[in-house]
């Protein structure tokens, strides 16, 4: 993982990834604001175009479903709720005061999340292709025709329009799949990785917060991985200034999100103890490693005395 961290380090600062193919090297551009707006206005032309050819409309298209009885009410407002109720369950992770909670509290997202994408896929295969969908995938395969170049000022484009339309299908699938494994190498969940890195945090700390510093150029100008990862090495920087990541077990130090989670839990807890040590109170379903990680090295002593229903009722609400 350090390797391909590394590596996705390198390819946000230069702007571009490199991968093998036909024996060369092969360049691709990430994207940036500048060029999402073209793709944006490619997209309203395709899609009106799509439109105006006879493909109906996503909405048109659920409307027909359900005229017909292939999708029902119950199931679209079924997922209205759980995409509300799954924003909901992450919300309240930043509020969970105890670590043990916090982890159950993780599984169910991640079980609602499952089973809200298997509602998805559902419709998205009954509903098929849409005026949406349509532009989706021509502005898709157009953008991967503007990210490959030749060589690393990307000047050169790898194919011409002409040259890409007459491309193999063969061919084009092994350009999806470089393509798409340069994406995954530079996904959020891996610059969310970077951030917390010791090699990336050594240079990151020496540019005092100043992300046009820190690239090399003005902050217009940066793609939006250079963006993200600028945030989140601000915001990581300010985490990893109040907790001791190596103290930690490595399934919360390596997982920045579990890691943002633990940090919030950890703070409520102590927060709690804090707020109700004068009325020696006993934290109710607290686990032992709740009350290590509450009391620090366990030897302040926790307050024995139950709680009453307000003071419960105080806790969860605090």
């Amino acid at each position: 993982m350090s390797k391909e961290l590394r590596q996705a380090f390198v390819d946000v600062c230069n702007g571009y990834s490199c991968a093998e193919y036909n024996g060369g090297t092969l360049y691709i551009r990430h994207l940036s604001h500048k060029e999402h707006l073209y793709l944006d206005e490619l997209y309203d032309q395709f899609k009106q175009e799509a439109y105006s050819s006879g493909i109906m409309t996503e909405k048109e298209k659920v409307g027909f479903l359900l005229k017909e009885g292939l999708w029902s009410e119950k199931k679209e407002n079924e997922i209205v709720m759980k995409k509300d109720y799954v924003v909901r369950l992450k919300e309240s992770l930043k509020l969970i005061k105890l670590p043990s909670i916090l982890k159950k509290q993780i599984e169910e997202t991640e079980k609602q999340e499952n089973e809200l994408r298997l509602l998805e896929k559902e419709k998205s295969d009954l509903i098929g292709m849409t005026s949406e969908s349509y532009a989706d995938k021509v502005v898709n395969d157009y953008y991967i025709l503007k990210s490959f170049f030749k060589e690393d000022t990307l000047k050169n484009a790898l194919f011409s329009k002409e040259e890409f339309d007459e491309i193999e299908d063969t061919i084009f699938i092994d350009l999806l799949a470089i393509y798409g494994k340069s994406l995954d190498r530079c996904a959020d969940l891996n610059l969310k990785k970077l951030a917390i890195q010791d090699f990336f945090t050594a240079y990151y700390n020496l540019c005092e917060d100043n992300a046009s510093m820190f690239f090399g150029k003005s902050i217009v100008n940066f793609t939006y991985n250079q963006v993200k990862l600028s945030n989140y090495g601000k915001f990581f920087k300010s985490i990893l200034q109040e907790v001791d990541i190596k103290a930690l077990p490595s399934n919360i130090s390596k997982d920045p999100d579990q890691l943002v989670n633990y940090l919030n839990s950890s703070r409520n807890a102590k927060e709690l103890v804090n707020n109700n040590n004068h009325s020696n109170v006993a934290i109710v379903g607290a686990t032992k490693e709740d009350l290590n990680i509450i009391d620090g090295d366990g030897k302040k002593g926790l307050p024995n005395k139950p709680m009453s229903m307000m003071e419960m009722f105080k806790m969860q609400n605090s």
